[in-house]
């Protein structure tokens, strides 16, 4: 059995609710937000209206990865 981790909580109605979550739905969630920072990332690339280093502060991802990223599918600076 996996250890929940505790993410926060609410009071409704006088009753506390607690949010929890495993390691791999943690791992999951994380996984997710990466995916979805590459995908704005090469959209941002096709648009061509960004220099590269202002799509890596748009996107939260390192301007290494950011030209990766361009060399993948051949846009230039």
């Amino acid at each position: 059995m996996q250890k929940n981790t505790h993410l926060g909580y609410y009071i409704y109605r006088g009753h506390v609710y607690v949010w929890t979550c495993n390691a791999g739905q943690k791992s999951g969630r994380k996984e997710g937000i990466e995916a979805t920072k590459l995908e704005n990332a090469r959209k941002l690339l096709t648009m061509k209206v960004l220099t590269h280093e202002q799509i890596s502060e748009a996107v939260g991802l390192p301007l290494e990865k950011i030209e990766e990223l361009a060399l993948e599918i051949n846009i230039e600076k």
